[in-house]
This record gives structure tokens, sequence and C-alpha cells, in this order.
């Protein structure tokens, strides 16, 4: 496996995923966390328009932003660290704007 890999030609390459935690360590984790909670947030929402049940809905959120993850990897690898900035970035929005629209959705209701 090891003969296999690319060569490391630069120190902030990101060239498996622990190189990516290494160069951004907390962001990962909190990426993870963030689209955790957004994929929860948005299966209760689901569930009150739709049948199904809420763990099903967390399921397809989860799996749609962890095929998203998946993709910015894939497309991303081998590259250096700045590379993965402005995905990041998209990602961690694309997330949060769920997340903070149920909020205000929810404490506009509750003022009612």
């Amino acid at each position: 496996m090891q003969n296999t890999l690319p060569t490391r030609s630069h120190p902030m390459a990101v060239v498996h995923l622990g190189d990516l935690m290494n160069h951004f360590g907390i962001w990962v984790i909190g990426l993870l966390g963030l689209q955790g909670w957004a994929a929860w947030r948005v299966g209760a929402f689901a569930n009150e328009y739709l049948e199904g049940g809420r763990t099903f809905y967390f399921s397809i959120g989860l799996f749609v932003m962890l095929m998203s993850d998946s993709w910015v990897w894939f497309r991303r690898q081998g590259k250096l660290s700045r590379a993965f900035h402005v995905p990041g970035l998209v990602l961690f929005l694309t997330a949060l704007l769920p997340t903070l629209v149920l909020h205000l959705r929810e404490v506009i209701m509750t003022l009612k």
C-alpha cells in the first residue's frame, strides 16, 4: 500500500486524511459536528410535514452531507492545504444556513 501512495512533495500537501487533520484538526471535527446537528434539525423539520420518521430524514441528510465531504476530499486530495479553504467554507455555510433558518423559525413561532 505504501508503494502506491504519492510521494510528499510539499509539507502542506494533503495526501491522507491524517494530513487534513494535522492542518485543520478542530475545523474538521467542528464541520462534522455541525453537519450532524444540521441533519438532526432538518430531519425534525421534515418529520413535521412528511411521514417517515426523524431518524430516516436525519440519515438522508447526514448521508448527503458526508457525500459532499467525500466529493471535496477526492477532488482535492494530493493538493496543498489551501485548496481546501474555499470548499471547507462552503461546506460550513451549507450546514450552518439551515440550522440558523430553522432556529429563527422556532424563535418566531414561540413569539406568537
